[in-house]
């Protein structure tokens, strides 16, 4: 009698209801404890095991992934989006109350990036390095193969997210480009129709990339935009030689300060190509993501001096006029266009700290 009364008991609607998720790492690794709402059959929290509390940001957003959601009740596979918050919610409060920890690891990997900066000055390279804080919020890497739908760009030795110099040559770049068009553009009428304006525009994109001719109507400043196209190539290089300007990988200056984002697919059926038509009745697909805000990253720029000297006829070039009008330049565009995914919404924006 008394065996059927605890399983009457255990069976009540309203008492929350527990299973463990695991993680792969060569053999099942338990991951965290989700507790659910078996009346609502919601997931309502997430308990991280004690070892992943430990974990790196990049270790736990790329590794720590639940591949036994099948084996669990069915309310743990209707709402992967919600799994995914509490886990990744649970995750970052243990992250937080590390944060001492990351402070002096991160502090440490600082010194031995200015010991390779060390380094690069005593082979000939004027290097130098600006501060600049996130003005809101930023996401990279957002559209990289997961299975968590959304991805994030980690320094792998860090553990860390951090902006790829790829990313910091490509605004300098675009920031340069941009310079060009502005240029070109200041000599066409007011009157000219605003789509043949956007066409003059991307044909003088692809003729600083070496593509095609520079369009007649820009042929009064060809002067001043051969002079941009050549600083251009000269200082971030060409498939047949290497530019001037050396980017490096920017880092965070602190410990960063993530915050969880959602963007709201409300038409998921017709996006995906089920549906003809966009229509009021379908339910709202809410994706949860990881972003950086708030946070100092260090820029860091560099010149071949030897190099510079050699390519100018008198020799005098100065290397830190230079840089300094590099970081100038990579400022503005970082201010104004910023670095990374969904920058037509203000992420990625930076200003100086």
């Amino acid at each position: 009698m008394n065996h059927a009364r605890r399983s009457h008991r255990q069976r009540r609607p309203d008492q929350p209801q527990e299973c463990t998720v695991h993680a792969f790492l060569g053999h099942r690794w338990p991951l965290a404890r989700l507790v659910s709402d078996r009346k609502r059959r919601q997931v309502e929290r997430a308990d991280i095991e004690p070892v992943w509390q430990m974990a790196s940001p990049e270790t736990f957003f790329r590794r720590g992934v639940p591949f036994d959601l099948q084996e669990t009740p069915a309310w743990t596979n209707r709402k992967l989006s919600r799994v995914k918050y509490h886990l990744w919610e649970a995750y970052l409060k243990s992250f937080d109350h590390y944060r001492t920890r990351w402070t002096a690891w991160l502090k440490r990997f600082q010194q031995r990036r200015q010991h390779f900066m060390q380094r690069l000055k005593t082979q000939g390279y004027i290097v130098d390095e600006r501060i600049w804080k996130l003005d809101g919020r930023m996401v990279i890497g957002l559209g990289s193969a997961t299975v968590w739908e959304t991805g994030f760009v980690w320094y792998r030795t860090l553990g860390l997210p951090y902006i790829p110099a790829t990313a910091v040559k490509g605004l300098l770049r675009a920031a340069w480009i941009l310079d060009a068009i502005d240029t070109a553009l200041e000599s066409l009428p007011g009157e000219m129709d605003t789509a043949e304006r956007r066409h003059i525009a991307e044909r003088v994109e692809q003729w600083m990339d070496g593509k095609g001719d520079l369009p007649m109507e820009v042929s009064q400043r060809k002067q001043a935009l051969e002079q941009l196209r050549g600083q251009l190539r000269a200082y971030l290089g060409t498939t047949d030689r290497a530019g001037l300007c050396m980017c490096l990988d920017a880092i965070p200056a602190g410990v960063p300060h993530f915050k969880l984002d959602v963007m709201n697919v409300h038409y998921p059926d017709y996006y995906t190509g089920d549906a003809t038509e966009a229509l009021d009745t379908e339910s709202p697909n809410p994706i949860v993501f990881l972003v950086v805000e708030q946070t100092p990253f260090v820029f860091t720029l560099g010149v071949d001096a030897v190099r510079l000297r050699m390519r100018t006829k008198t020799g005098d070039a100065d290397p830190q006029s230079l840089i300094a009008q590099w970081f100038e330049d990579l400022q503005c565009a970082a201010q104004r266009y910023g670095i990374g995914a969904k920058t037509r919404f203000g992420y990625g924006r930076f200003v100086a700290a």
